[in-house]
């Protein structure tokens, strides 16, 4: 076999077999140094050992295999964890933002009906499961200490940021779809400098957002999304508070003696008004309509008519 042949064959004998830890050992946490495998014996020179591991990852990555190509890109050595970050970028940036539920869509009462409503729920469940996959590996990754800093080290600064953008976004949805802290969600992206929280803050919130990642442009309609529907749900609620407290005033100092000072329901940043989170929701309008990324049609006349209601 020529060089070229033998190392087809040997990605091939990677990718089918998947036995990593006996072929080309393991990755060491404490110090990054990959262990030696048994292809070492056949290529007693490790800087080829290396690149055929990377080969095999770029052939996995190509083949629809992210999953494969982040493990074989961590053990190729320092040279490929660039790609390793590059990869978990590409997965998070289309799995951060929770699945939609699209059985709503099919509504019609044909024969059809109820086939696509379990091929819809089907996928969606799909969808979350790799979403919860791929966060719970990144989550492990960020977590770990040594190795974390092992990678990072060798990585581009903005992909690094990047990375754990994606994972704050992560959060983000989870604390607004799933937790419904609505607060919580809002002080986030403002601590990551996505919202502005007045005039001033328009500037920084412009230069952080168009300066983010392409890849996650196709994100940021979903995060303005459920930004705005965070701060409506955020509004409603100083709506009924002050609706309650104009009512208990009503009910005469008795009443009052026998009402409960409660916390209140909003972080001491936010100033827990209906008409703050007015302000909130008109300054959001104003920032996507500046900004320089190119957005779905419909972003803006959606978060415009979140804006009409609570008027």
């Amino acid at each position: 076999l020529n060089a070229r042949a033998l190392a087809a064959s040997a990605v091939e004998l990677i990718l089918e077999t998947r036995a990593l830890d006996e072929l080309l050992g393991t990755l060491d946490p404490r110090t990054g140094e990959r262990t030696e495998g048994a292809l070492g014996t056949h290529f007693p020179n490790r800087d080829v050992v290396d690149a055929l591991i990377a080969l095999a990852a770029r052939v996995a990555r190509a083949r629809g295999s992210p999953e494969d190509a982040v493990d074989l890109f961590a053990i190729a050595g320092a040279k490929w964890w660039p790609d390793v970050v590059d990869v978990f970028v590409d997965q998070l940036s289309a799995v951060v933002a929770p699945p939609k539920d699209k059985r709503a869509r099919h509504l019609r009462l044909d024969d059809d009906h109820q086939q696509r409503e379990q091929e819809a729920s089907s996928q969606t469940t799909g969808a979350r499961d790799l979403r919860e996959a791929w966060l719970d590996r990144a989550t492990r990754l960020a977590d770990h200490a040594v190795l974390r800093d092992h990678l990072f080290r060798r990585v581009p600064r903005h992909l690094g940021h990047t990375f754990q953008l994606l994972l704050n976004l992560a959060k983000f949805f989870d604390l607004a779809d799933k937790d419904h802290d609505y607060a919580a969600a809002v002080a986030l992206l403002d601590d990551l400098d996505l919202l502005p929280a007045s005039d001033d803050g328009i500037p920084d919130a412009l230069d952080a957002t168009n300066g983010l990642d392409p890849r996650l442009h196709a994100l940021l309609a979903d995060v303005l999304d459920a930004a705005m529907a965070s701060i409506f749900h955020l509004h409603e609620r100083a709506r009924e508070g002050a609706a309650g407290a104009a009512a208990a005033q009503r009910g005469g100092s008795q009443r009052k003696k026998k009402t409960t000072p409660q916390k209140s329901k909003f972080p001491p940043k936010f100033d827990g008004t209906p008409a703050y989170f007015r302000t909130r929701a008109s300054l959001l309008v104003t920032f996507v309509g500046l900004l320089s990324i190119h957005l779905p049609a419909d972003v803006k006349a959606n978060l415009q008519r979140y804006e009409a209601i609570m008027l």
